[in-house]
C-alpha cells in the first residue's frame, strides 16, 4: 500500500443523533470530547440544507481541531 499499512486504527465517537435540537447536538459532542474521544461523526439530512450546514458549523466550534466527519444516510441528492 502506497504510504504503509498499520495494525492500529483510532476511534471516532458518532450517534443516531439527527432527531436532536443544534445545543442537545453539540452538548451531545461536548460529552463524547469530555469522554475522550478526538474525533466525531455527526448524522446530516435534515429538512433543509441550511440546517445541515448551521448543525455542522456550530459542531465544529466544539471539537475545535480535533476531526470531524459527517454521515448523510442517503439524506441528501444530487
Amino acid at each position: 500500500m502506497a504510504g504503509g499499512a498499520s495494525s492500529r486504527s483510532r476511534a471516532y465517537r458518532g450517534a443516531i443523533d439527527l432527531h436532536l435540537d443544534q445545543d442537545a447536538l453539540v452538548g451531545a459532542v461536548a460529552g463524547f470530547v469530555a469522554e475522550g474521544y478526538e474525533a466525531v461523526k455527526i448524522k446530516l439530512g435534515r429538512p433543509t440544507v441550511e440546517e445541515d450546514l448551521s448543525r455542522a458549523r456550530a459542531v465544529r466550534g466544539a471539537l475545535g481541531a480535533r476531526a470531524f466527519m459527517v454521515d448523510a444516510n442517503y439524506g441528501w441528492d444530487v
